[in-house]
């Protein structure tokens, strides 16, 4: 069973539709690294960022 504020069944397509709530739930819960390897399977890994040419 989904939780209708996060995910909800399109049946026209046979699939799912995620939510703007998902997405800042994944957001804000993944920062922390704990939830991060629990979810993944493995540690974050640092972005290096680059710049523009």
């Amino acid at each position: 069973m989904t939780e209708t504020r996060y995910c909800v069944y399109d049946e026209p397509h046979r699939d799912y539709l995620y939510t703007d709530a998902w997405v800042r739930k994944l957001v804000r819960d993944l920062r922390d690294m704990a939830i991060f390897e629990a979810v993944t399977g493995h540690a974050p890994e640092p972005v290096v960022a680059t710049a523009a040419a």
